[in-house]
């Protein structure tokens, strides 16, 4: 291989590098997570299952904040008072 080639052959690399490395960060940067390779019907079922999940813990949490502040007052909200 001849040294003139060498430059442009660089050049694509690079490129190519960045291309792969921009895609990344942008899929990182709109979900927050690094992109799950293969994502079927059983990851999609998972994901579901997990945001159905993080819902119910969410609620339930929610009701025990209720629960305290009502019945109890041993949130930082009745202390105020």
């Amino acid at each position: 291989m001849s040294w003139e080639s060498m430059l442009p052959l660089g050049v694509i690399s690079a490129m190519i590098f960045v291309m792969a490395n921009s895609q990344d960060v942008i899929n990182r940067f709109t979900t927050g997570k690094p992109k799950h390779p293969r994502n079927d019907a059983w990851d999609r079922a998972m994901d579901e299952r997990d945001a159905r999940i993080k819902e119910e813990a969410t609620r339930a949490h929610q009701v025990t904040m209720l629960h305290q502040t009502f019945v109890w007052g041993t949130t930082s909200f009745s202390q105020q008072e």
